[in-house]
């Protein structure tokens, strides 16, 4: 795919937080969301990936939501509400979006990154058995590489 995504410049002040998973040269699954969803639709949807997380930690991937909503506090309130504990970082002026040229179209904001964060994965991998069996294959490739 050839496409590497920016998180450094973009998420700097999370830099000396608790939570450096943006940073960690892991495969990363990111979720974007933006005020075009329905917020607690969303939260609902990313909610089924909980049954996923034994296997994404043996895979050595992590879950990133990106989050472009001016409402932060709604945001966080929705997100406890509905029991999601990924992390999660607001993209409030949009950088990320433009900065790394999201599509409008909502089928490409989830995709995975690699170790040195290109695009390794673009779609939505848990919805049928053999999208995920072909999602692990892939991520277990580029875990040797």
């Amino acid at each position: 795919m050839n496409k590497s995504i920016e998180f450094a410049s973009l998420f700097s002040d999370y830099r000396n937080s608790l939570d450096t998973v943006l940073w960690a040269k892991r495969n990363k699954i990111v979720l974007y969301l933006d005020s075009m969803n329905c917020t607690s639709c969303a939260f609902n949807e990313i909610r089924k990936w909980n049954m996923y997380s034994k296997e994404l930690e043996r895979l050595k991937t992590d879950i990133v939501i990106i989050c472009n909503y001016s409402d932060v506090k709604a945001v966080l309130d929705v997100k406890e509400a509905v029991h999601v504990g990924f992390p999660i970082f607001f993209d409030v002026d949009g950088r990320f979006k433009s900065t790394n040229h999201i599509p409008q179209d909502s089928m490409f904001h989830i995709f995975v990154v690699g170790f040195t964060n290109e695009v390794i994965w673009v779609g939505l991998p848990i919805y049928s058995n053999k999208s995920w069996k072909d999602f692990c294959s892939m991520i277990m490739l580029s875990n040797i590489e």
